[in-house]
């Protein structure tokens, strides 16, 4: 299972309107989207795993638990597609998709989120998970119930 952690547009994670999220690091999104075979010749053959690995998704990260008091698991989610893009392909659709309102408040975030100039952003490479929700998303559990 593969860790997803969020902090930002949880009312759009919980009312189910959010099931697709932009991360910086395509390269590892990648290697968690696929497989290697071999370690001969050919050594980077990729292989989409079959089926794809959950995605166990968080509000807030569980490493930080001790810190962040309103972690919990949001659900588990069937990783149904990885694009990778860059930067300057992305559209408003994408934002939409992502729980913005528009491209400009998309590329916005990325580019506070990730300590990058506007232009970097353009040029970067994005892996854009999509997901479809198998168990979730879960309402935050009541404290001192």
């Amino acid at each position: 299972m593969v860790l997803l952690t969020f902090n930002v547009l949880k009312a759009e994670l919980l009312d189910g309107s959010k099931t697709r999220t932009i991360r910086a690091n395509a390269t590892l999104w990648e290697k968690r989207w696929t497989r290697r075979f071999g370690d001969g010749y050919p050594q980077y053959i990729k292989v989409p795993h079959d089926p794809p690995p959950n995605l166990d998704i968080w509000w807030k990260n569980p490493r930080t638990m001790h810190i962040n008091k309103d972690c919990y698991k949001m659900g588990i989610a069937h990783w149904a597609k990885l694009d990778i893009n860059l930067g300057k392909w992305l559209t408003a659709e994408d934002a939409r998709l992502d729980g913005f309102t528009d491209l400009s408040s998309l590329l916005h975030a990325l580019s506070e989120r990730n300590k990058m100039v506007m232009d970097e952003v353009m040029k970067h490479r994005w892996a854009i998970l999509t997901w479809d929700w198998k168990d979730g998303p879960h309402q935050p559990p009541e404290v001192g119930v």
